[in-house]
């Protein structure tokens, strides 16, 4: 049967140190978790506090081909990205509204933008509201100058071997 109190004392050291081991997988699970919250931008959870509405564009220049408004893949990818992140930090608070159906009402809530002036009305009158606070200076649209500057520093889509998109995070007081 057992050899005694040796091996009762061996089995209890076993059960102890897997007792202990998975209350340290536990716990550390708990920290990696609390962690990402630690990490994340200010930003993000001043904006988590309410809702927040994505306001995406439509190139009204294909109408006659697409009535509802054609959205350029990288916009399209950017609103992928954002929804994958609300998703991942269960963050459940947002809408999704073309820039052609934003409501006075949304423009009052936290905004993320997503396309330029020449494709996002609402990211053109953004702009326009903003001109005097922003430290960025977006190109005419009116003009095909998709581009911005930062700091002196000039950001705009790149043809070539490679297609490049610029982006700009911009975290301010909502004009509206």
């Amino acid at each position: 049967m057992f050899g005694g109190f040796e091996d009762l004392k061996a089995i209890g050291i076993n059960l102890l140190s897997n007792a202990i081991s998975f209350a340290f997988g536990l716990t550390l699970g708990l920290v990696v978790t609390s962690s990402r919250k630690l990490f994340r931008p200010s930003f993000w959870s001043k904006m988590r506090s309410s809702k927040v509405i994505i306001v995406v564009g439509a190139h009204a220049t294909f109408d006659e081909y697409e009535a509802s408004g054609l959205i350029g893949t990288g916009d399209a990818l950017a609103l992928a990205e954002f929804i994958s992140y609300f998703k991942q930090s269960g963050f459940k608070n947002y809408e999704v509204v073309s820039s052609r159906t934003i409501s006075t009402t949304m423009l009052g809530e936290n905004l993320i933008l997503i396309g330029g002036p020449d494709a996002n009305t609402t990211s053109r009158d953004f702009i326009e509201r903003s001109r005097d606070r922003l430290r960025t200076q977006f190109g005419d649209p009116d003009k095909s100058e998709i581009s911005f500057k930062l700091s002196g520093i000039t950001f705009m889509p790149e043809l070539g071997d490679t297609l490049k998109d610029a982006a700009a995070i911009v975290y301010q007081r909502n004009p509206y």
